[in-house]
C-alpha cells in the first residue's frame, strides 16, 4: 500500500543511488517474476542508516532471493551479514545469488525456520531487519532483541500489511490472523520502554530502539 502522492514517488525515483549492474539485474528479474523485494524508498533509507550509524553487523530475517541482503553488502565497507530464509526454494536461489557476490562482506545464509535459527545465533548485531512472515513479527522482534548491540536498531518492513491493519480495511479470511498479529505487534513495539516510530516508506517501515535492559550487555 503506497501512502505518498504519486508525484512525490516520481520525484523520489529520480534520487535513488546507483547499484552494481548485477544487483540491478537481480532487481529487474525479481520484479518481472513478481518476487517481493524492498521498495526503492526503503532501500535508500536503509543505505543511509547503515552509513550514518556505522553499521558493521546485520541480521536479516527473511532473505527472499537475497536482493536486500546484497543491498546491505554493497553498502557496508566491511563486516558480516547473517540472513535467515524459511522457504527452501527461495533459499536455494538466494544461495546462488550470494555465491556470485565478490565483495569483502561475509554473508551467511541459514535456511530453515527463523525462530529456531534465532535461538542458536550469537550477537551482537548493529541492525536487525525483519521482513519475514507477518504473523511472526512479534516473535522475531522478541528473539532479536537479545542479539542487538547497545545502540543498535531493529527495522521492520511492510508493517502496514498492504493496508490491512487500518480500521475499516477489508481483510480476507486467510489474512485475518496475521493481520491481528501485526496490529498487536505494532501496539507493543510503540509502548515504553521501547522507542519506535513508523515511517510512511514502502508498505510501512517501523524503526525500534528496545529498552536499555533488553539488549546484549
Amino acid at each position: 500500500m503506497k501512502v505518498i502522492y504519486p508525484q512525490v514517488q516520481a520525484f523520489l525515483a529520480t534520487t535513488h543511488g546507483e547499484n552494481s549492474e548485477s544487483l540491478e539485474a537481480l532487481r529487474k528479474k525479481a520484479l518481472e517474476n513478481h518476487v517481493p523485494i524492498i521498495d526503492r524508498d526503503v532501500e535508500s533509507f536503509l543505505k543511509f542508516m547503515i552509513r550514518a550509524k556505522g553499521v558493521r553487523e546485520i541480521l536479516e530475517i527473511g532473505t527472499g532471493v537475497a536482493y536486500s541482503t546484497l543491498v546491505f553488502a554493497e553498502t557496508l565497507e566491511k563486516g558480516r551479514i547473517v540472513t535467515l530464509e524459511r522457504n527452501s526454494l527461495r533459499a536455494e536461489e538466494a544461495g546462488r545469488n550470494i555465491e556470485a557476490y565478490q565483495g569483502p562482506v561475509a554473508i551467511t545464509l541459514i535456511p530453515g525456520e527463523a525462530l529456531e535459527s534465532l535461538q542458536t545465533l550469537e550477537g551482537p548485531f548493529d541492525l536487525i531487519f525483519i521482513d519475514g512472515g507477518k504473523s511472526h513479527y512479534r516473535a522475531f522482534f522478541e528473539a532479536g532483541v537479545r542479539l542487538l548491540a547497545p545502540g543498535g536498531m531493529i527495522i521492520s518492513d511492510n508493517v502496514f500489511y498492504q493496508g490491512r491493519i487500518f480500521p475499516g480495511a477489508t481483510v480476507a479470511r486467510r489474512n485475518r490472523t496475521s493481520t491481528r498479529a501485526m496490529q498487536q505487534f505494532l501496539l507493543e513495539a510503540l509502548e515504553p520502554p521501547r522507542h519506535s516510530v513508523v515511517l510512511p516508506l514502502g508498505d510501512g517501515l517501523l524503526l525500534s530502539l528496545p529498552g536499555e535492559k533488553e539488549v546484549c550487555p
